[in-house]
């Protein structure tokens, strides 16, 4: 009788991408699973998932590949380095709800090379389905812890339901405490 890996398999992709897009090291892992009330479990999973990890970035380097995290966290380092400028004025980030720690950290690279770039974010936090491949939506919600001084618009008029499927989709959506409350309409 065969065992079908594939549900575990998506387990260690799900976080091989959470741990690079976090840009975490291998050795940052035992002091994170430190805390956890399995600690059998938690070792076997962290000495798999290394071992995974080490497997995946060796077959990466032999390719001479870099996946799409690694392109961010490069991208990123080089910003810190200052082997990288811009003269942007403006920085435009559609889709802020999937934005995850290592592309917050891009964005806060580019706006460090000047105090008057202006960062302008569109997202909708009810649109927020990505955790799975390390969207964070505390990002998003404390903008302004992230980013600073800000202005929020809100936009609440729909086109895509009548108001009563935006009224069922709405009282279950704010249901969650950590999305923002708003009243989205369907024009008369």
């Amino acid at each position: 009788k065969s065992f079908d890996l594939s549900p575990y398999i998506e387990v260690f992709v799900v976080f091989l991408k959470h741990f690079k897009s976090n840009n975490l090291k291998p050795e940052e892992l035992d002091e994170i699973f430190k805390s956890c009330r399995d600690s059998y479990r938690a070792k076997l999973f962290l000495s798999l998932f290394k071992t995974i990890y080490e497997d995946y970035q060796n077959r990466l380097n032999i390719a001479g590949e870099i996946d799409f995290e690694d392109q961010i966290n490069i991208a990123t380092s080089f910003i810190d380095k200052n082997q990288y400028s811009h003269n942007f004025k403006y920085i435009l980030v559609d889709e802020f709800q999937d934005i995850s720690q290592d592309k917050m950290g891009l964005i806060k690279g580019l706006l460090s090379r000047d105090d008057t770039i202006k960062l302008f974010a569109v997202g909708d936090d009810w649109q927020s389905i990505y955790k799975f491949s390390g969207a964070d939506i505390d990002i998003m919600r404390n903008f302004e812890s992230h980013f600073g001084a800000t202005s929020l618009n809100q936009l609440t008029q729909t086109y895509r339901n009548h108001q009563g499927i935006t009224n069922a989709s709405s009282e279950f959506i704010q249901k969650n405490p950590y999305q923002f409350k708003k009243n989205v309409r369907y024009p008369p």
